[in-house]
């Protein structure tokens, strides 16, 4: 039913390791979760975004969950690597739905059959966590590809924004962005980060430093298309709750309960060994050591 989604670096496997027993543990409806690693190590540099220079894909069984491993060099297009590396998953996701997810993450619950009841409940077609910084981002409290849900079907096709969306050396704000917008054709690349001359003032954030991450335009698309959205949020940066929420469909949210854990910007954290990664083990062990209900 459901293909989990994410990219990562060989530096924070250590967090990959738990975000992958976690949802072994509480997940049900997840039936493979599809990583691609995108600093795999290339000779010859990576010219251009297609496609993305593929060395390896590794499929494996761990207690009956599919996981697929795909090894991409992207390290000269490394300000899209997130996005690029997500593009690859999701074609080759072979579930109804794709969740989106970064690797730093683990849940408190089985929040598969939390959102799969709330997308049920309330004809949503999109439901997540907002980004811990949701206020600098253009797309304010819109779900984040950190971690969302949609039905893959309800993606965007190959045609949306063609000939606008393109591959830049550091775009995430409107002040980098050159006059005369140069950049490579990435056509079919949604989830590309920057923003695009044509739509940047039809995103709700209005201030100039806001922020226009990879997975940006999914909100455009979702404006498009009239989709019914549900996001949480995070009062610490880290632990994401039911008591936080926006949407743009008037729902309430009655029952008050963790979600997930996100360690953020873990990248930072070499090989998983510094203060966030403590933080996320020591997190993640008081988990285990709860009993169980």
């Amino acid at each position: 039913m459901i293909s989990i989604c994410t990219v990562y670096l060989e530096a924070i496997r250590p967090f990959l390791d738990i975000f992958l027993d976690s949802v072994q543990k509480n997940m049900s409806l997840v039936k493979e979760v599809i990583l691609a690693r995108v600093d795999v190590d290339e000779k010859t540099p990576t010219s251009g975004y297609s496609p993305p220079n593929v060395k390896y894909r590794l499929d494996s069984l761990r207690n009956g969950l599919r996981v697929t491993e795909i090894g991409i060099a992207l390290d000269s297009l490394r300000w899209h690597a997130h996005a690029l590396g997500l593009h690859e998953c999701v074609d080759a996701a072979n579930e109804e739905f794709i969740w989106f997810s970064d690797p730093d993450v683990f849940f408190y619950t089985n929040l598969d059959r939390i959102y799969m009841d709330l997308l049920k409940e309330h004809n949503l077609n999109y439901i997540g966590v907002s980004h811990h910084a949701a206020v600098h981002q253009a797309y304010m409290f819109f779900p984040c590809i950190m971690n969302s849900l949609v039905r893959k079907a309800d993606l965007p096709g190959p045609d949306f924004m063609k000939g606008h969306l393109k591959i830049r050396k550091a775009p995430l704000l409107i002040s980098e962005i050159p006059e005369d917008d140069l950049g490579e054709p990435a056509n079919g690349k949604y989830l590309l980060g920057s923003p695009v001359r044509a739509y940047w003032d039809q995103f709700p954030n209005k201030i100039e430093s806001r922020i226009y991450d990879a997975g940006c335009n999914l909100w455009l698309w979702s404006q498009q298309q009239k989709w019914r959205w549900l996001s949480f949020q995070t009062a610490d940066c880290h632990t994401y709750t039911t008591g936080y929420y926006r949407s743009n469909c008037g729902i309430a949210m009655k029952k008050k309960q963790k979600l997930l854990y996100h360690a953020t910007s873990s990248y930072h954290d070499a090989v998983g060994n510094g203060d966030l990664g403590r933080a996320f083990q020591a997190e993640y062990n008081k988990l285990l050591e709860e009993p169980d209900d």
